[in-house]
Formats: structure tokens, sequence, C-alpha cells
């Protein structure tokens, strides 16, 4: 007896050798096909292939070195978690077979990249420094920026963006409902953690080709600050040229006319939670939508009407210990804020943030203006460009010209001139 269990013992622990060089095997053949695939590009190294006793399968050190750059990118490591050895060779089983396992969770871990390298220059390049309105919300009343560029981040003190990402999902439901999970950490700055359910056609098995007909029934999304918000406000306070004690509220109001001119107003509720996340009261801000009838992905026909999309999606927001409340995003008459013409009649002074000088200052570009600073002082000239919270304003002086930048936080009130 005592040898039929040995034989038996001596069978599994050789089956689960078998099974671990099998998958780690296959694993390397398609690293290698990838260093071969990528040779034309640059270097790709890895260090190890491994599987754990708790049905862990792990490559460590993985490595991509561009031909002809002095920069490299690093991942400590990726891992394909599961719950035990058996669970790991069913899904290598059921992949081998091009079949979709009921789950799998994925854990990247230490993705380092340097802020200052060609990638990310590149990434900036391709956006042609063209801001949207969720860009131009977070960077509102910092300057005359509608993004926050490399040299942003790096002045914040982020050198080497250092990042962990989280994958996964599960079949639920006999197989009709995919969950979605999604976390993405960059170390010192956020987490972003992202829920969705995803209905799929019972009826078709699922592919790339039947992905197109599944719908969306919920998407969470929480949004952790991890030392972003206090670099960003310090900074922020800076370009602006207010005390950093202030510049959350004065944020707050730049971004709220950031949305009127958007012609968008947001409820009490979103405003609020907003508030709380950005002054630091609340370290976490979370959004959800829960749209009915669910939300298909490729619908083109849907209206983007706010008033519409409230109703349709259902959206709510919530800070860390508040429960989630409702909110929505109405249409109003957009605010257009614009330089005045010189009628040669007196107008009340009043104080607008760099943000309001800005967006009319833009549209009048190399033309005469007169500008009136807060020390009162008049200047007469013309702009040349609007740069890092600066205009370059080519000032009349002496009987010639001069450009000098002019803080934008200096500037009170501009006009058209027509001398």
């Amino acid at each position: 007896m005592k040898r039929v269990l040995l034989v038996l013992l001596v069978a599994a622990v050789a089956g689960v050798f078998f099974a671990n060089y099998r998958i780690t095997s296959e694993v390397e053949e398609q690293l290698e096909m990838s260093k071969m695939g990528l040779s034309m590009f640059g270097e790709f190294t890895w260090g190890d292939v491994s599987v754990s006793p708790l049905g862990a399968l792990s490559i460590t050190d993985i490595r991509f070195s561009p031909h002809g750059l002095p920069e490299e990118y690093r991942v400590d490591d990726i891992r394909l978690e599961t719950a035990h050895l058996f669970e790991l060779y069913r899904i290598a089983f059921q992949l081998d077979q091009r079949e979709i396992p009921e789950q799998m969770h994925m854990v990247i871990s230490g993705l380092r990249l340097d802020l200052d390298s060609d990638l990310f220059r590149n990434i900036e390049a391709e956006a042609s420094g063209q801001g949207g309105l969720v860009s131009r919300l977070v960077t509102a009343g910092c300057g005359d920026r509608s993004y926050f560029s490399v040299e942003d981040y790096m002045a914040m003190g982020y050198g080497v963006s250092v990042s962990d990402m989280t994958v996964g999902y599960r079949m639920s439901h006999s197989g009709t409902r995919m969950n979605l999970d999604l976390d993405l950490v960059s170390r010192g700055m956020v987490k972003i953690a992202t829920d969705m359910a995803v209905d799929l056609n019972p009826t078709a098995a699922l592919n790339v080709q039947t992905a197109g007909d599944a719908k969306i029934s919920r998407v969470k999304v929480a949004i952790t600050d991890t030392g972003l918000n206090e670099r960003r406000n310090e900074f922020c306070a800076g370009e602006a040229g207010v005390a950093r004690s202030t510049y959350p509220e004065y944020h707050q109001q730049a971004w709220m006319r950031e949305w009127n001119r958007e012609g968008l107003e947001p409820s009490e509720t979103l405003v609020n939670a907003y508030r709380s996340f950005t002054s630091g009261a609340s370290d976490t801000l979370t959004l959800a939508i829960d749209p009915y009838p669910t939300l298909n992905a490729n619908d083109r026909t849907m209206s983007m009407d706010p008033t519409y999309l409230s109703g349709r999606l259902s959206p709510s927001v919530a800070v860390a210990g508040v429960e989630p409340r409702s909110f929505s995003v109405t249409s109003v008459e957009p605010v257009v804020e614009d330089v005045v013409e010189d009628t040669g009649q007196e107008e009340e002074t009043r104080t607008a943030d760099p943000r309001d000088i800005t967006g009319s200052l833009h549209k009048h570009l190399n033309q005469d203006v007169r500008l009136t600073l807060t020390d009162g002082q008049s200047l007469d000239g013309r702009i040349k460009r609007i740069e890092n919270g600066r205009v370059q304003f080519n000032r009349r002086l002496h009987g010639g010209t001069m450009v000098v930048p002019i803080p934008l936080a200096r500037i009170q009130q501009a006009r058209l001139t027509t001398d």
C-alpha cells in the first residue's frame, strides 16, 4: 500500500513538474518570437519565467531598449495570478484550445518610464498641444495652459513614472455578463480603479466579432489621490501668482468658468464633491454611471445633449465616507468673455483671473491693445504670444518697441485700441 501511495505521489509530482515545464516553455517560446519581431526596433530582454506553487505564472525584469535612443523601458514583473496550480493548468489548456477562460487576473508591477524621454515627448507632440474639456478642467486657473506638459510634471517633482496595473475579468450570470476590473496606480500621483459590467449576447460565442454586440450596464471609476493634488496645487499657485492656501478655491472658480464657456452647468452635487477632492478634504472621488437601457458602445446615433445624457446614464458621484448621489450636467448659454474695445467711456474696473484674460487675448494676437495692470500701470502694444503663464508683449517704448514678458496674474484689464 505504501508503495502504491509512493508511486502515486511521484507521478503527481512528475505531472506538476511536466505541466510547469510545458507552460514556461510555451511562454519562453512566445517571448523569443516577440524578441525577433522587435529586433528591428530595439533590444527586448527578460529575466526569469516561473510558476509558483500557488499557481502564479511570472515573467520578471522585462526590458526594451530602442535603437539609437539613450533610454530604456522596464517592467519589474508581469504575473498571471490564479487560485491554485490546477486553475493555471486549466486556463493554459483553454487558451491553447482558443477558448475564453471564465476568469483571468493579470498584474503588471513596476512599469518604469522616464518622463523626459522620446516616448512622452512624442505622445505630447501627437496631441499637438491641444487639451480637451477634461484636460482644461484639470488645468483651470493654472496659468494659460490647457494641459499639463512634460515640463510641468517635471516641475512638480516627477522625473520617472513608476506604475502598477491590475487587469482582470470574471464571467457571471451563466456566461452572459463579464465583470471587468482595471486598477492603475501611478506611484506618488494617483490610483484609478475602474469596475465595469458588460452584458454579452447569450446566443453567440464570445469572440472579437461578437464583442461589438456587448452592452455596458455599469461603470464605476474611483480616483484616489496619492500625492498629485498637493504637488499640482503648489505648482499652479505659483503659476497663477496666488497663495498656496487659496489656490484650491481659485481653481474651483476657474473650473466652473471652464464648464460655462462650454455652455454647460454641473449640478451642485458634482461641484461640492469636486471641491472636497481637490482641496484635500477627501482623497477619493468616485464617479459612476448606470445606463438604462444598457449602453451599446458602438451606438453612433445617441444624442450628446447633456440633459438627455444625464437622464440616460444616471450618473452619480461620491467622496470618501459619503454615499453616492446623483448629479447632472445641463445646457446653458455659453459664457463669452471678450476683450473690450476702447470706446472712450469709463467702465467699471474688474479683476479677472488669468484664465479669463487668456481666453480672450488668444483671439487678438498681433493686435493693438492697452493692458491695465493690477498696480494701475497702462501699457500699449501688441500681443505676440501667450506661454508659460505670461504674455509676450511687444511694447511701445521711447519711439520704438521691445518685447517684454508680463505675468497673466498682473493683468487686470485689456482693451483693443484703434490708434
